[in-house]
C-alpha cells in the first residue's frame, strides 16, 4: 500500500471493530472504503501505475455515504470537490431541453428546420454551416437520442484532419481555440459527412447534442428578446439560484476559462510516453455535451430530485426522458440512459476523468461514482480503468444490501 494508505486502513479497521457498540453508519463507510481501496489496489496492479483515487457517494432514502479510497492523503477528496463531468452534461442539456417544451417554447417532435414556436426563425441557423445531410429530416427527440445520424466531429475521424476528429486536431494545433457550434456542424456540411438516416439507427454523437446547445441557445435569446447563451439557460433556469434546486454547477463555454472551482481535483491520463495531468482545459468544443463542472454532492442532489419529479421537470417529462426510447438503443432515452442496478442517469468521460451519475427509483438510492484517472496505452487497460469505478459503484450497493453485479 502506498504512502498514507496505511492510516486510512488502520482508521477503517478501528471503525469496524467498534462493532455493535459504535455507529452503524460509520461501519458501513469504513467497509465502502476498504471495498473500493481493494479495487484500486487491483487496478493499480493491472496498470503497474498509481491510481490516485477511487471515490463514490451514495445517498439512500435516509442516510448518506461518501468514500475516497486515494493512493495518497494529499489525492483524496471530498463530496465537495469538482471536476469534469464530460457527457453527464448531457442529461443536463436535455432537462433544458425538456423544460423549454414545458414552457411551450419548443415541441421535441419538430424537425430543427421548423420554426421556433411564436417566431419566424427556424430552430438551427438557416445557413450554409448548417446544410448537413438530412436537415429537414432531423428532430430534436432524434438529436437527444442519438437517432439523427449526425456525424460526430469531436471523436470521428474527419476528411483533411489526418485521420483524427475536427476537434482533436484543431486542438493539438491551437489549444486555446474559441470553438463555435458553426465551426463544428460546418464540418458536416462541407464533407456532407453522416451515419444514417434520422430515425434508422443509433450512433452516439457529441455533436448532435452541440446542434441541441444552439438550440437552447436561439430559442432563450428569442424569448429573453436579448442574446442568450446555452449556459445562460442552464444557469438561470436549471441549477441556478431560483431553481427548486440551486446547485452551483458551471458550464464554462469559453476558451480562456479553463479552470475548475476551488476544491478541484486534475485529471491523469496515463499514455506511452508516461502521465499527463490535466488541470485546465478548453472546453468551449464541448458546449452541451460535456462542459460541465460539478461535484459529486451536487450530482447527486441534481439526478435524485430530476428523477423524483422535485426538480425543474414535471413528472410526465421526466417519464418522457427516462421511457422514450428507440428500437435501436432500448436503454437510452432522451439523454438519459437506464443502467442496470443503479438507475437512470447517464455517465461521462473526458480526459482523464470517469464518472457516473445515476439515480434507482425502485430503491429511492442516488449513486455517484468517480475515478480520475484513464489509461490509454492499451483498450485493455482503459476498459479496466471503467470497470473499476463501475465495480465501486456496485461494491457500495451491495455493502448497503441492494442488488447489484460485478463486472469481470
Amino acid at each position: 500500500m502506498h504512502r498514507f494508505g496505511w492510516l486510512f486502513g488502520l482508521v477503517a479497521l478501528m471503525l469496524l471493530a467498534l462493532g455493535c457498540s459504535g455507529d452503524s453508519s460509520s461501519n458501513r463507510e469504513a467497509e465502502i472504503w476498504m471495498a473500493i481501496n481493494n479495487l484500486r489496489l487491483e487496478l493499480e496492479n493491472k496498470l503497474g501505475q498509481p491510481v490516485p483515487s477511487v471515490n463514490v457517494f451514495v445517498q439512500t432514502p435516509v442516510e448518506t455515504f461518501f468514500a475516497s479510497a486515494a493512493n495518497t492523503q494529499e489525492e483524496a477528496i471530498t463530496v465537495d470537490t469538482y471536476f469534469r463531468i464530460a457527457s453527464i452534461t448531457k442529461n443536463l442539456t436535455a432537462t433544458a431541453i425538456l423544460l423549454m417544451q414545458q414552457n411551450g417554447w419548443l415541441d421535441i417532435a419538430h424537425t430543427i428546420t421548423t420554426l421556433m414556436p411564436g417566431g419566424e426563425a427556424p430552430y438551427v441557423p438557416d445557413n450554409p454551416d448548417y446544410d448537413i445531410p438530412f436537415k429537414n429530416e432531423i428532430t430534436i427527440e432524434q438529436l437527444l437520442q442519438h437517432t439523427a445520424g449526425v456525424y460526430d466531429v469531436d471523436n470521428s475521424p474527419v476528411p483533411g484532419c489526418d485521420g483524427y476528429s475536427y476537434v482533436g486536431w484543431m486542438l493539438e494545433r491551437q489549444p486555446d481555440q474559441q470553438f463555435t457550434a458553426a465551426e463544428m456542424v460546418s464540418q458536416n456540411a462541407i464533407h456532407q459527412l453522416s451515419y444514417f438516416a434520422p430515425g434508422t439507427g443509433y450512433h452516439y454523437s457529441d455533436t448532435g447534442y452541440t446542434i441541441l446547445g444552439e438550440i437552447i441557445s436561439r430559442i432563450y435569446t428569442f424569448q429573453a428578446k436579448t442574446a442568450k447563451t446555452y449556459s445562460d439557460f442552464l444557469l438561470e433556469h436549471v441549477v441556478g439560484p431560483v431553481t427548486p434546486i440551486p446547485l452551483a454547477i458551471t458550464f464554462p463555454y469559453l476558451s480562456t476559462d479553463q479552470t475548475m472551482p476551488s476544491p478541484s481535483v486534475c485529471g491523469t491520463v496515463i499514455d506511452t510516453e508516461g502521465n499527463v495531468i490535466y488541470c485546465r482545459d478548453n472546453l468551449s468544443p464541448h458546449v452541451a455535451q460535456g462542459n460541465g463542472l460539478a461535484t459529486m454532492r451536487q450530482l447527486s442532489n441534481f439526478v435524485r430530485t430530476l428523477m423524483q419529479g422535485q426538480n425543474v421537470l414535471s413528472p410526465d417529462s421526466v417519464y418522457l426522458m427516462q421511457n422514450e426510447t428507440s428500437s435501436f438503443e432500448p436503454k437510452y432515452g432522451l439523454g438519459c440512459k437506464k443502467f442496470q442496478y443503479l438507475g437512470y442517469g447517464h455517465g461521462g468521460d473526458t480526459r482523464g476523468y470517469s464518472s457516473v451519475m445515476a439515480y434507482n427509483p425502485e430503491t429511492d438510492v442516488s449513486i455517484v461514482a468517480l475515478l480520475p484517472l484513464w489509461d490509454i496505452r492499451s483498450l485493455d487497460n482503459f476498459l479496466a480503468c471503467q470497470k473499476t469505478y463501475f465495480n465501486a459503484a456496485f461494491e457500495t450497493l451491495k455493502i448497503l444490501g441492494y442488488p447489484a453485479e460485478t463486472w469481470n
